[in-house]
């Protein structure tokens, strides 16, 4: 996704937390191979990985007292989406 310059979360949440040069420095490696380490390192640093595994934590948690709502059955199938949508190996 870096390298391709898309526009994701991480790079919101990572230009939010982030000083006015790390903006700068978002704008102008994104989308660059040659950027990928160094905007790996900037999200890591402002706190931006942290905050969005913080995040996606939280919303599997509503989403997991959500399904403990539903018919029996339901809960068990659809739970499974929800994990292999919210996890991701790296």
């Amino acid at each position: 996704d870096l390298r391709e310059g898309k526009p994701t979360v991480l790079i919101a949440k990572a230009a939010e937390l982030g000083a006015p040069e790390d903006r700068d420095t978002i704008h102008a490696l994104l989308g660059t191979a040659d950027g990928i380490d160094e905007l790996t390192a900037l999200i890591e640093r402002t706190g931006a990985l942290d905050a969005v595994e913080t995040e996606i934590k939280e919303l599997e948690a509503v989403a997991d007292a959500a399904l403990a709502t539903l018919p029996a059955g339901a809960e068990e199938i659809l739970g499974a989406l929800v994990h292999s949508a919210t996890r991701r190996d790296r």
